[in-house]
């Protein structure tokens, strides 16, 4: 089963069945009201033609209903009205047409046949719709001639269909172009998301200056993104003032670290402190090496620790030793000079 993915195509495809739907059924509703009006109309005509032979019937017998049916036949080509009265046996008796129609197996009142005049060149065929009424042995027929109610139930019929057919194009063609005018703008948006994702944080959603829904949300996250980038840059700068700060205590810190790893000699006290804090019970030399690389660190590639042996030149005095180490370490390491 096919299956559409993008959403503006079924929209689309349900802004077009719709609308062809509802066009096809006012388009529709209108023909079928029309036809049943002219219907209607051409029976109203008939049974008032009826009628009157009737209260001719009525009011003078058969030798006026057959004056009367002899008067009206002469009017054909001026009312399309066509009239027949036959005996028991078929036979006519008056009327404008030469024998009984051929009804083609309809029954009841109202029937419906085709006739050629003989007074016209080329002979045409005429659509006749008629209603028959019995005179005891005798059936009277009176129609009217539906060529020219057929003529224009066709060219309606005709105009419905194009109707609908043009509303379909129309509607198709609009949504087509509905459909790719909103993926083309989805499509710009997702790249200018897919920039921005990589890096590029100065790069914004495209407006096309239509002030619609899309440029809307466009404004939106790109107000958005102005205020991200002057977060970030706030950080940034508030870092790049802290590393500044803290590159002078870093400096001083760096500076005793190694005042300390490359005196002369560390006292034996000095030694076994500095192996009872490592508690791994190795070497003071391997605790010494591992203050040197922290140093190393802190003072940036390139700076490991000291070359052994460095602190071994002279030999100073246990007291005066002391003395030193503990002035160096009373002083607080964060202080400025």
């Amino acid at each position: 089963m096919l299956r559409i993915r993008s959403s503006t195509a079924r929209l689309a495809i349900l802004y077009v069945c719709s609308i062809v739907i509802s066009v096809a059924t006012l388009l529709g509703t209108a023909y079928l009201l029309t036809q049943r009006s002219l219907a209607r109309e051409v029976d109203l005509v008939i049974t008032t033609e009826l009628d009157s032979l009737r209260d001719e019937f009525d009011d003078g017998g058969l030798d006026q209903l057959t004056e009367e049916l002899n008067r009206r036949a002469e009017d054909w080509r001026r009312t399309s009205a066509v009239y027949l009265l036959v005996d028991k046996d078929g036979q006519r008796i008056a009327g404008n047409l030469s024998s009984w129609p051929a009804l083609h197996g309809q029954s009841g009142p109202w029937v419906e046949f085709d006739i050629i005049a003989t007074d016209e060149d080329p002979k045409i065929q005429h659509p006749v719709r008629a209603e028959i009424y019995s005179f005891g042995d005798m059936r009277l027929l009176v129609g009217t001639d539906v060529s020219e109610r057929q003529r224009l139930v066709s060219q309606l019929r005709a105009a419905t269909l194009w109707g609908i057919g043009l509303t379909a194009l129309l509607t198709s063609l609009i949504g087509w172009w509905y459909s790719r005018r909103i993926a083309a703008r989805v499509g710009k948006a997702a790249l200018a998301c897919e920039s921005i994702i990589s890096g590029d944080l100065r790069q914004r959603l495209p407006e096309d200056q239509s002030h619609d829904e899309f440029d809307q949300l466009a404004m939106a996250v790109n107000h958005v993104l102005d205020r991200i980038e002057q977060q970030t840059a706030t950080v940034r700068t508030t870092f790049e003032s802290a590393a500044h700060d803290l590159r002078a205590p870093l400096h001083r810190i760096r500076t005793r670290l190694e005042a300390a790893l490359q005196g002369s000699q560390l006292s034996e006290l000095g030694r076994l402190s500095m192996t009872a804090t490592d508690g791994s019970g190795a070497h003071p030399a391997h605790a010494r090496d591992a203050a040197a690389d922290c140093a190393g660190r802190i003072r940036g590639p390139g700076h490991g620790r000291p070359p052994r042996g460095s602190g071994r030149a002279g030999t100073l005095d246990r007291r005066a030793l002391r003395r030193r180490s503990a002035r160096a370490w009373a002083r607080p390491l964060g202080d400025r000079t």
